[in-house]
């Protein structure tokens, strides 16, 4: 969950039946409203157990886990303005960073 002005912001998790989620909710002070997506937005996969920060005007979400045994090492981006998942830029060191 992350702080947005005057709103708070949550992504994915897990249900009571442990099936993971994908949605995304905000808070504006007097109630949880559910962001709703339209068919081809782009959205990331559903996962519990991740981390999320905000920069300026936008949610960073890292990792997190489809299931117990298949964690995730992505990023997926939130935009707070236009209420949209937005691609990630390439990483520029390559595919992977290695610490050596």
């Amino acid at each position: 969950m992350i702080a947005h002005g005057t709103s708070f912001y949550a992504f994915g998790g897990q249900d009571d039946d442990n099936n993971k989620l994908n949605d995304v909710w905000c808070y504006n002070g007097s109630a949880w409203d559910c962001i709703k997506f339209e068919e081809g937005d782009l959205c990331p996969v559903a996962r519990s157990g991740h981390t999320a920060v905000v920069n300026g005007n936008k949610m960073y979400i890292f990792g997190g886990m489809v299931e117990l045994t298949k964690e995730l090492n992505d990023l997926a981006i939130f935009d707070l303005d236009t209420k949209k998942f937005v691609q990630a830029d390439p990483c520029p060191f390559g595919e992977e960073v290695v610490a050596q």
